[in-house]
């Protein structure tokens, strides 16, 4: 462990050092990225990073309890900060390794996908490496804008225990909900948020899951067993609501399918019918 003051005292060297933007960099070469830019300073500091060189290690390894949707004036000097995105997302690349089945997977589906160390609290400074925008190296930001995901870092000696924000949440935004459908048939649970690609399971009408996420029709749901998949959220009775099922297939059932086409072609020879009776009676 190191402490607060020696953690800020690496941020701070490296970053007069000037390092340019170099993914794999940790800023004892001139270079850093901006999860290097946490190792770099924890190893000045005296510290060791055993773990991988990554931001989404860091969001769950090296974070002592991630606190989500945090407001600014919640943020505590020398904690990590992070920018991330959730599974529908545009730009979600959640290595493998932490998706469902990977050797790092927690449960935590988000691409926590740069980080950053709160610098300042009073006025805010939050210091990070990242390249674009005409920066190239260490810069500092002064508004939280899409900082959004952060926690004391789990390597660091803090002067005193860290509460949880009022309004903060330490646990994944996750609601109840129940599988139902109308006709009783199993619901598909997908690799995907589409019917593009085969299903991984059929989950029984009945069956209790966890929502993580969901958006354009789609629930991203976790099972009892830890299983991972998307599903149809008409399909899914949320905890405290009224819901009326549907068909529980993505794609009409072969009995719903042949009694609708049925009902469509009796009302089209009904109408055939009466202009038919119009025209010979007129």
């Amino acid at each position: 462990m190191i402490s607060l003051e020696a953690f800020l005292r690496g941020v701070a060297e490296i970053q007069s050092e000037a390092p340019t933007y170099r993914e794999g960099g940790d800023g004892s070469d001139g270079t850093c990225d901006c999860i290097g830019l946490v190792i770099g300073a924890i190893r000045h500091a005296g510290g060791k990073w055993a773990g991988t060189h990554g931001s989404n290690y860091a969001a769950r390894f090296a974070v002592d309890g991630l606190f989500r949707q945090v407001d600014a004036a919640d943020l505590e000097l020398g904690w990590l900060v992070f920018k991330a995105l959730g599974p529908m997302d545009a730009g979600y690349d959640l290595p493998d390794k932490y998706r469902a089945g990977g050797a790092g997977y927690t449960g935590d589906v988000m691409d926590y996908y740069h980080v950053g160390i709160v610098t300042g609290v009073e006025p805010l400074a939050i210091t990070h490496c990242t390249k674009g925008g005409g920066v190239d190296g260490v810069t500092v930001d002064t508004r939280q804008g899409d900082w959004r995901y952060a926690g004391p870092c789990a390597l660091v000696t803090y002067a005193a225990d860290t509460d949880s924000p009022e309004g903060g949440d330490t646990s994944m935004e996750i609601r109840r909900a129940t599988v139902i459908s109308q006709d009783g048939n199993p619901v598909k649970l997908r690799s995907t948020p589409s019917t593009d690609k085969p299903y991984l399971a059929k989950v029984p009408v009945g069956t209790a899951v966890e929502v993580m996420q969901d958006a354009q029709g789609w629930s991203q749901v976790r099972l009892s067993s830890g299983q991972v998949g998307y599903m149809m959220t008409k399909f899914l009775a949320f905890e405290g609501t009224e819901d009326v099922p549907e068909s529980g297939q993505d794609e009409p059932s072969g009995e719903t399918f042949e009694a609708e086409m049925l009902e469509r072609l009796e009302g089209i020879q009904r109408t055939l019918d009466a202009v038919l009776d119009a025209v010979t009676n007129g």
